[in-house]
């Protein structure tokens, strides 16, 4: 009889455990199914705006490519150098090349700004609250760095890079250029030397953002990016070498840029730090 009832105990047991299991698994699943369908939206949407955005480069895809010549022509107004197609080939990858930098460079803040709203409904129903300043500030300073890169930067680079395959070294001195009198650029490699730099300018800007991120939460003080401030300059100047063209004078141009921001990101973290124990004080006072 007492085995018949710890039987049945015991099979209600294995019973309740399973139903408990159920649950949990389900929930789990419930879970996962509430972070899919909005992924999968948010893919859908990109899918469909980097499609728009190729299609409506590609229609304007011939001033797109006078656009991205200009920097090399204007540096040269008496026309010593232009660019040239190399291979049958050329000129359709060059378009589509072009119209995936261009669908991308548009696309990316929708997506961001898409994909923040995503996370603030999430944290609305876990209880918390994010802003929409850290991502329109980063919009803000990733064009901020492309323009400064087309408007400022590549013709100055092209300038001296034109006038050193004319001149030869005699550029570092003030001597004309003697020899060659006109210069051809593969089109295919100007439009990767530009896009590339651009795109670096525009992430490059990104530092003073990511360093008030890094500073609010807690990962990094603002001391400790001022103390960092030789090794940041190390880091910046080899990463300026190797993302722009030989020449040093393009180099401190992406370099006095980066490191201004770094300087201003640590003001940033300082005053992200004392908001921060500012809040922290209330907390412990409103606790008490």
């Amino acid at each position: 009889m007492e085995s018949g009832m710890e039987t049945e105990h015991g099979g209600k047991t294995e019973e309740t455990r399973g139903r408990e299991e159920s649950g949990s698994t389900e929930g789990v699943l419930g879970q996962i199914s509430e972070f899919l369908v909005p992924l999968r939206g948010f893919l859908t949407r990109a899918a469909l705006l980097f499609g728009g955005g190729f299609i409506l480069a590609w229609i304007f895809r011939e001033d797109l490519t006078a656009l991205l010549r200009w920097p090399l022509i204007s540096a040269f107004p008496e026309q010593r150098a232009d660019t040239i197609l190399l291979r049958v080939m050329d000129l359709f990858m060059v378009h589509v090349k072009i119209c995936v930098y261009v669908s991308l460079f548009a696309l990316g803040p929708v997506l961001l700004l898409d994909g923040w709203s995503l996370l603030r409904r999430v944290a609305r129903e876990k209880g918390g609250k994010i802003g929409w300043f850290a991502p329109l500030v980063s919009v803000f300073l990733f064009f901020l760095g492309l323009g400064f890169a087309f408007v400022v930067v590549l013709p100055y680079a092209f300038r001296f890079l034109v006038a050193y395959s004319l001149g030869g070294a005699g550029v570092f001195v003030g001597e004309q250029a003697a020899g060659m009198d006109w210069l051809q650029v593969s089109m295919k490699e100007h439009v990767s030397l530009t896009m590339g730099m651009v795109l670096a300018f525009g992430l490059g800007f990104q530092a003073p953002l990511v360093m008030s991120v890094l500073a609010r939460t807690g990962l990094v003080r603002a001391a400790d990016f001022a103390r960092w401030r030789g090794v940041a300059l190390v880091v910046l100047a080899v990463a300026s070498a190797v993302l722009t063209p030989p020449d040093p004078w393009t180099m401190v141009l992406l370099l006095l840029p980066m490191y201004v921001l770094y300087e201003f990101g640590i003001v940033w973290a300082r005053l992200v730090g004392k908001r921060k124990m500012k809040t922290r004080e209330e907390s412990a006072g409103k606790s008490e």
